[in-house]
């Protein structure tokens, strides 16, 4: 899934929310991004992480733990 299918869908989603968080993965590089309800939408890419980097995977592994803690 690229970038743009997923400000796509995060955009449609920002109808019935403020702000809106996306992911696209190609199982090796995650790219999360946020969106912001404002007068103009505004959107932000994060640093694209890779699991074959070490200090990517660590940090990617730390961002879904994060997540997971915040469905709980």
């Amino acid at each position: 899934m690229s970038e743009r299918t997923v400000l796509t869908y995060a955009f449609k989603s920002l109808e019935k929310q403020s702000s809106v968080w996306g992911l696209a993965t190609n199982g090796r590089s995650y790219q999360f991004v946020h969106l912001r309800q404002d007068t103009n939408p505004i959107y932000q890419l994060m640093p694209e992480l890779s699991l074959i980097n070490t200090e990517d995977s660590i940090q990617l592994v730390q961002v879904l733990k994060a997540i997971c803690q915040l469905g709980n």
